[in-house]
């Protein structure tokens, strides 16, 4: 087994300044993100806000949340065959749970 030297924050910040993602690296992303979303639960505390940088990365507003901004990049970077985008499965997940 592989250990990590990266949490996805880290590789967030790297995308962001113009580091590329390697398949491992973007594997570890979607495991991270599946793992943050099934978390995602109205008795839960809100969910962390991302840095300014990641929301433009992502094309979102500033102060958005930090799950949304993941799935909006992953989006970008490895689209999804689903019907429903990562992106479009969050926003619904954190809005049953009550962040919106």
């Amino acid at each position: 087994m592989i250990l990590r030297k990266l949490s996805f924050r880290d590789l967030l910040f790297g995308f962001v300044h113009g580091e590329e993602i390697s398949q491992e690296d973007l594997e570890f992303l979607e495991v991270s993100f599946a793992a943050a979303l099934s978390a995602i639960e109205p008795s839960n505390l809100e969910p962390p806000r991302a840095f300014s940088d990641i929301c433009d990365a992502a094309s979102l507003p500033h102060d958005s949340y930090e799950i949304s901004c993941v799935a909006s990049i992953l989006d970008k970077v490895n689209p999804s065959e689903s019907r429903l985008n990562r992106y479009d499965l969050t926003k619904r997940k954190l809005k049953e749970s009550g962040f919106d």
